[in-house]
Order: C-alpha cells, then structure tokens, then sequence
C-alpha cells in the first residue's frame, strides 16, 4: 500500500519465538520515493530478525525495569504485542507495539543503528 507520505505492506515475522503479521511501514517524503537507506536498513532487519529479536528484549526489560518494576528479559514478550516495524528515512528502524503498561502511547524498540538502540514510548521513534 502506498499513499503520500509512506510506504506499507504486510508480512510474516518471527519475533519472541511467535509469527506476527506486522505491518512494513518506509517513511517517505511527500512525492519521493523510499530512500536507499531504508532498502538497505530492511534486507539488515531480515538478514538478522533473530539477533534484533533476542536484543529488542533485553532493550525492553531495561526499560521496564527502570520506569516501571524489575522485570526479567525472558518474560517481557508477554507484556506487548508488535504491529509494525517501522522504517525511517535515514535507515533507522524499531519494532511498534501495543504495550501493557502504556495502552495509550504504545513502545518503540529502536534497533538500528546500534547507536540508537533504546525502548520507550512511541513518542521516541515517530
């Protein structure tokens, strides 16, 4: 799907040992086309879905564990659900959830680049 400001598709992913049916989201500019950078920022996501779903977990208990209670990595799936992945202009991407401590805002897990990397509210990646 593609409308103004974005491109869109569905698609199969293996997160947190579970298949989700996440939307593929690629920011773009009014008229423009997806960049290079999101291209490429996708087939790495693809390439190393399973490395970026062990980390987006420990980014996540760390997260829980300082704004809300002390929580182990393993159990952290349980407390969210993702529905998209989200892909900037510059190739930074992050996972979007619907999150049990913040129905409101949702999380965002920033996963690339490396010097990104965070969990929060979605307010932080988009």
């Amino acid at each position: 799907m593609n409308n103004d400001s974005s491109w869109e598709k569905h698609q199969q992913v293996l997160l947190w040992d579970e298949t989700y049916d996440l939307r593929i989201v690629a920011d773009a500019y009014l008229g423009e086309l997806i960049t290079e950078a999101q291209r490429e920022s996708y087939l790495i996501f693809l390439d190393n879905v399973e490395r970026f779903s062990k980390r987006s977990l420990e980014l996540v208990a760390e997260y829980i564990s300082k704004v809300y209670e002390r929580v182990d990595a393993n159990h952290v799936h349980t407390l969210m659900v993702p529905t998209a992945i989200l892909f900037q202009q510059d190739g930074a991407f992050g996972i979007l959830c619907d999150f049990k401590y913040d129905e409101e805002h949702g999380l965002a897990i920033m996963l690339y680049p490396k010097s990104q990397e965070q969990a929060g509210m979605q307010d932080i990646f988009i």
